[in-house]
């Protein structure tokens, strides 16, 4: 029995000398790894950058001191926050790529879905791209009369699409994705069917939350599921799951996470923001922060009746903070 544990043992360790030997050569440097405008449209093989470099040494162990010592610090964090403000609710889901432990702090709290809807979205279309490569370059006419929802990119002139010019596939979804673009986004609801989008995203064991009206709700565990999916290319093939989390590592209009983050730190998440009456202000985001030998998954999701949501923003970009300075400490 003394001797299996040992065996066991020395493997995990010679798996995780491995992660982190592959981490190091690859995920360092994966900044400098961009999506070019001609390659938008491709799901082309390349070296592991983002996905793990060894699916069949995941494990799972009880306890992480560094995450031990963020939950400590981020609930402290939350406390001194809610002073000013009692309605501001905040939920992390925070996960150990490498050793697997995890902490949560109203992780299974339901907030509106919002953006975050994109992702599996994105997922779908890559899934039929896998086997239809021709279906990124397909043409879709842009009508902006048709668009009946809120131009989320009225800032950002540059990187809105022109009105009756065609786009593919390829780069709505980049769009969808890089941008956040609403736009983009409601043009490839209207090209794919959406039933088929929700059976795809029922198969992988994600379910979102649906009321009366029709509203859609996640919480940060489940959530988070997509992006180890992603990690782990568990559901779509390692190309794909590489492709969609460059795109993810693109995220050029909301600063969230990459806050406090150092400039050497590759990012690949998705933010969410949703404002109404009756659930007041919210803001997400979860996503994968590449540290150079220990890569984490991190979903912050926030509400607030007292702040807007560009006021949630740097609470998201403190917690991810906390992280951060962990990491350095324990380097």
């Amino acid at each position: 029995m003394n001797m299996t544990r040992s065996v066991y043992l020395s493997v995990s360790i010679f798996c995780l000398g491995i992660i982190v030997g592959m981490l190091l050569l690859h995920v360092w440097q994966a900044r400098d790894y961009r999506i070019a405008q001609q390659d938008r449209v491709h799901l082309d093989e390349g070296s592991v950058l983002l996905t793990n470099p060894y699916l069949e040494c995941v494990g799972e162990i009880a306890r992480d001191e560094i995450l031990d010592k963020f939950q400590d610090k981020a609930r402290s964090y939350v406390r001194e926050q809610q002073q000013s403000d009692q309605s501001l609710e905040v939920s992390w889901y925070l996960r150990d790529l490498v050793s697997g432990a995890w902490v949560g702090n109203q992780e299974t709290r339901l907030y509106d879905i919002a953006s975050f809807s994109k992702v599996p979205t994105m997922m779908y279309i890559l899934s039929e791209a896998e086997h239809d490569p021709d279906i990124l370059k397909q043409k879709i006419l842009f009508d902006e009369t048709m668009m009946q929802i809120e131009n989320n990119l009225a800032e950002y002139p540059e990187l809105q699409m022109t009105d009756g010019a065609s786009y593919s596939v390829g780069d709505l979804l980049y769009r969808t994705i890089a941008y956040s673009d609403n736009y983009a986004f409601r043009v490839l609801l209207g090209y794919f069917d959406m039933d088929q989008v929700e059976s795809f995203m029922q198969q992988s064991g994600f379910v979102y939350q649906t009321d009366s009206d029709g509203n859609l709700y996640i919480d940060a565990k489940t959530y988070s599921s997509l992006f180890r999916m992603l990690y782990n290319a568990s559901f779509l093939s390692r190309e794909a799951s590489e492709y969609a989390l460059l795109m993810l590592s693109e995220n050029v209009v909301h600063d969230g996470f990459m806050e406090h983050l150092g400039q050497d730190i590759l990012v690949s998440s998705k933010f969410a923001v949703h404002q109404s009456f009756e659930r007041g202000s919210q803001y997400h985001q979860c996503g994968i922060i590449y540290f150079p030998d220990q890569p984490h998954l991190l979903c912050v999701m926030t509400a607030s009746y007292n702040k807007e949501p560009e006021m949630l923003s740097p609470i998201v970009g403190d917690i991810a903070g906390i992280l951060y300075e962990l990491q350095g400490m324990y380097r």
